[in-house]
């Protein structure tokens, strides 16, 4: 009878050990998924960030592009100061205001031109994003049991113990425990 009482006493504690494994394995599933949606999050700000370089790197091209394009023009243009009206007849250099308005023109016209410009085909693929919905919200999961189950009983958890797909980490090959962390329809 003392061997049963302490039988009895070891399996409770065994019990008792694996209640509190179980509540720590859900605990940290929970981690996981948490940090799994915080991923999907950083990923989208990643790829928000780097559409956003790579549109401020299109436009340092474009400016740059007119930068020495305005060189080029008024360095071919350019304009002297000549210290008298007669130097100035003299030199051919004489720019009437007529001229000077044509110059600043033209160059009002090279800005505009830089801003409508279509974005590189580079920036156009990378403005395609993700919604969040789409990132935080898909689960799926394909997975099968290795071997029979004998030992079918009411109420009684099917672990498959193989894993090919675990999108959204919902499944818990080690309980068995499939837990979707949006509200919605499983299909």
């Amino acid at each position: 009878m003392q061997n049963f009482d302490k039988l009895l006493g070891t399996f409770h504690q065994q019990e008792e050990l694996l209640i509190s494994l179980r509540e720590k394995i859900e605990e940290l599933t929970k981690t996981v998924n948490d940090l799994h949606i915080k991923t999907g999050k950083q990923e989208k700000t990643i790829k928000e960030l780097s559409i956003k370089t790579a549109t401020q790197d299109s436009e340092i091209k474009i400016l740059r592009d007119a930068i020495n394009s305005m060189k080029e023009y008024s360095s071919a243009n350019s304009v002297h100061s000549p210290t008298t009206d007669q130097d100035q007849k003299r030199n051919g250099s004489y720019m009437t205001n007529f001229e000077i308005y044509k110059e600043r023109q033209k160059m009002q016209d090279l800005k505009k031109d830089v801003k409508q410009r279509p974005p590189s085909r580079e920036l156009r693929l990378l403005s395609q994003s993700i919604p969040d919905n789409e990132i935080d919200n898909q689960c799926a999961f394909y997975a099968y049991m290795n071997k029979d189950e004998h030992t079918l009983a009411p109420h009684h958890t099917l672990i498959f113990d193989v894993v090919k797909t675990n999108i959204g980490d919902s499944y818990n090959k080690f309980t068995g425990v499939l837990q979707f962390h949006q509200t919605g329809y499983m299909s």
